[in-house]
């Protein structure tokens, strides 16, 4: 089973962090404290500083650091105009660092003062879909489509994409069937709405309309990653391992350091008798990982006897 890692990778990791934070810096350090009515002490010349080093730090990839200055400049000027962009920035990087519950904690507090923060919002249904709370991801998805606020068609997604996922865990099936439809609703070609309609609906047993699904997904977007998981895994189920293989290896040229990957490939190959192939897949594996994979690889090893 390869699918769970591939469907749902985080949506905030330490690599990917700076797409998020950098532009929201943009602004200058003069715009971010910008005056505002206060009677809490100030110091705006530290909280420029700090908002700079904060800058820095996230150029550097140093989450650590940029979350010590952005506290900092919290510190520095408590009403400044700018500290929600601050605020949120911190609970990104505490997502990043998967620090889920106490990301969730800094965005319910950001939302209970800005509750139309509408990044903060689609933040806090990630936090909860990492912390594994499904019943309260969604409900929290619920709440938001209900609304009024635009949002684009990729935060709906977003959101429709957790909800689903969140139900399928709570066994709400129709539930989660109806979330991924919704997104076909706005893009009917989504090839990761139907990829996931296609492997629910052969769990059920609906055969047919399963591989209609898959076949859409992959005719229109051969190259997309949930396609290609989906269509190995039922090519799998349906005996035909060679068309697994296949699809697994399309899949490794576009993520070709993934190991789970690598290891569910020399256990096709395995399943279909090519031995040296498999052989030097599982050396490769166990010259890059070590010890690390030691305990998954030795039954393989076992079967090349």
């Amino acid at each position: 089973m390869i699918l769970p890692r591939l469907l749902f990778p985080a949506l905030a990791t330490a690599g990917g962090i700076l797409t998020a934070i950098v532009p929201t810096f943009a602004q200058s350090a003069e715009t971010l404290s910008s005056p505002v009515e206060t009677t809490a002490p100030r110091d705006t010349a530290a909280y420029r500083r700090e908002v700079r080093k904060a800058f820095a730090a996230l150029r550097a990839d140093s989450l650590s650091q940029a979350q010590r200055a952005l506290e900092a400049a919290l510190g520095h000027d408590p009403d400044a105009a700018g500290n929600d962009v601050l605020r949120f920035n911190i609970a990104k990087i505490l997502m990043a660092r998967r620090q889920w519950h106490d990301a969730e904690q800094r965005l319910r507090d950001l939302l209970a003062h800005r509750p139309d923060y509408g990044e903060a919002q689609i933040a806090l249904a990630q936090c909860l879909s990492e912390a594994g709370k499904d019943s309260e991801l969604a409900q929290w998805v619920d709440t938001l489509l209900a609304d009024r606020r635009e949002r684009t068609t990729d935060e709906v997604h977003t959101l429709l994409f957790l909800q689903s996922e969140a139900c399928r865990h709570l066994h709400q099936d129709e539930r989660a069937l109806t979330a991924l439809r919704r997104v076909l609703k706005t893009d009917r070609y989504n090839a990761r709405a139907h990829s996931l309609i296609a492997l629910q609906l052969y769990t059920e047993g609906h055969r047919d309309e399963a591989l209609l699904h898959l076949g859409t997904a992959l005719l229109r977007h051969p190259d997309d990653e949930t396609a290609l998981a989906v269509g190995a895994e039922l090519a799998e189920r349906e005996g035909d391992k060679v068309t697994a293989l296949e699809r697994l290896e399309h899949l490794l040229r576009l993520r070709p350091d993934d190991r789970p990957l690598q290891v569910h490939r020399a256990t096709l190959l395995l399943d279909l008798g090519r031995r040296n192939e498999a052989r030097r897949q599982l050396d490769s594996l166990r010259a890059a990982a070590g010890d690390e994979l030691a305990e998954q690889l030795l039954p393989l090893y076992h079967r090349l006897r």
